[in-house]
């Protein structure tokens, strides 16, 4: 199935795209608090954890680093990274806390893969502003294409610039598209 690339204002497709990161990145936090919930209730009914009142602070407080999560892909690795570091992982949970941030950082590339590569070749976000990834020859992107695609938002997310559709080419994709030849079009 090949798509035509409809031509807009660049300010719409910018809106249209930062809509749709903004409910995906609702959807990751989500599925993120749900992931640290289960993670909670493996690490008490291990003993490794209790029912004490601040860690239901702690996930609620957890909430909008999900959300930035959901955003930028980069922020549970760094988490991740920096907890490691400097030892702020008690020995005692150090393999439960790893396993949810590894699934936190599983939970957000399938979500991008598999949604992205459906019938709809878009995520709910991209499906609500009527937009769709494909290659940019208008045909349907790999699971592994859409999964260079999202890793390929890290480089995006750390040059800042490479977040934002590149102007001045014809189809306005960002940096983590041009890298894995992609191309985000009207449906």
């Amino acid at each position: 199935m090949t798509t035509q690339v409809e031509t807009q204002p660049k300010s719409l497709e910018v809106v249209g795209r930062a809509i749709a990161s903004l409910i995906d990145a609702a959807a990751i936090m989500f599925l993120d608090c749900i992931l640290m919930y289960a993670f909670w209730v493996v690490g008490m009914a291990a003993g490794l954890l209790d029912a004490d009142p601040q860690h239901w602070w702690f996930m609620l407080c957890s909430a909008p680093v999900y959300l930035a999560d959901g955003f930028s892909i980069i922020v549970i690795p760094a988490a991740m990274a920096y907890f490691n570091c400097v030892n702020a992982i008690s020995d005692l949970t150090y393999s439960l806390a790893n396993l949810f941030f590894s699934g936190a950082i599983v939970t957000n590339w399938l979500y991008h893969a598999f949604f992205e590569g459906s019938p709809a070749r878009g995520t709910p976000g991209k499906m609500f502003m009527d937009l769709e990834v494909s290659r940019v020859n208008g045909k349907d992107a790999s699971f592994w294409i859409l999964t260079l695609r999202h890793f390929a938002k890290m480089i995006s997310v750390v040059t800042v610039v490479g977040c934002l559709p590149i102007f001045g080419r014809q189809r306005n994709q960002a940096l983590h598209d041009l890298l894995s030849g992609c191309e985000i079009t009207h449906h």
